[in-house]
């Protein structure tokens, strides 16, 4: 049997901890913004989490350019401590998990992304969403599906745990998969549509400091409390 559907990803980063719940209980603590404020403000404070969540991510995968972020991890929990540090840990958590403890669903789409994903690229920091790409907050993923038998047997060479090899050869496992797929998919995409504000915010703001030639961090117009 073949999957049917595809877990949507963030455009601006090739992972999952963003639709993490523990992260997402984190970052919609700065969700709402004060209404009377300027324009300016206003874009930074919406930009605010993206921008945390960005640098945050990268630091907890240890990706290339770790001085650089570092740095700017530093720069951001200077901004707003505890939201940080939260955050932090929350996306960190997410991303050492233990492998035994990590929800079925969630193995098959690592699966998925390991065999289809194309090699890595050196990030770009001076990349900026196009302003099509910054109003869909989410890019449709064109990669070939992977075949029922090709993620079972993928998993059964990862994998001796007994419960997930129960899971994968029960009567309907396909179907039962391919249901949890598609409400998580349903999730995913009400996430994004939610954060569509702030991910414009984000761009509208990398831009101006680009223009300006001055780095998104720190923020100018407000202080965080």
């Amino acid at each position: 049997m073949t999957r049917k559907v595809e877990l949507p990803q963030t455009e601006a980063w090739n992972c999952s901890a963003f639709h993490d719940v523990r992260v997402q209980t984190v970052l919609l603590r700065r969700f709402e913004i004060p209404e009377s404020i300027t324009e300016a403000a206003r874009q930074e404070l919406l930009a605010w989490p993206i921008i945390a969540f960005d640098i945050v991510d990268e630091v907890a995968q240890e990706n290339r350019n770790q001085i650089l972020r570092h740095t700017n991890l530093l720069t951001a929990y200077v901004t707003d401590r505890q939201f940080v540090a939260d955050l932090l840990a929350a996306v960190t958590s997410f991303h050492e998990t233990k492998e035994c403890d990590k929800p079925l669903l969630r193995r098959i789409v690592e699966i998925c992304n390991q065999r289809t994903s194309s090699p890595e690229i050196e990030p770009d920091e001076s990349r900026l969403l196009t302003d099509e790409e910054a109003a869909t907050p989410y890019v449709q993923d064109t990669r070939p599906l992977l075949g029922w038998k090709s993620i079972c047997d993928e998993l059964a060479r990862n994998n001796t745990d007994e419960s997930i090899r129960g899971q994968l050869n029960c009567k309907g496992a396909a179907g039962n998969l391919n249901t949890e797929w598609s409400r998580e998919k349903d999730r995913r995409l009400a996430t994004l549509d939610k954060w569509q504000r702030h991910f414009n915010a984000w761009n509208v703001l990398l831009k101006q400091r680009r223009s300006a030639r001055v780095p998104v961090l720190p923020l100018e117009e407000v202080i965080l409390t």
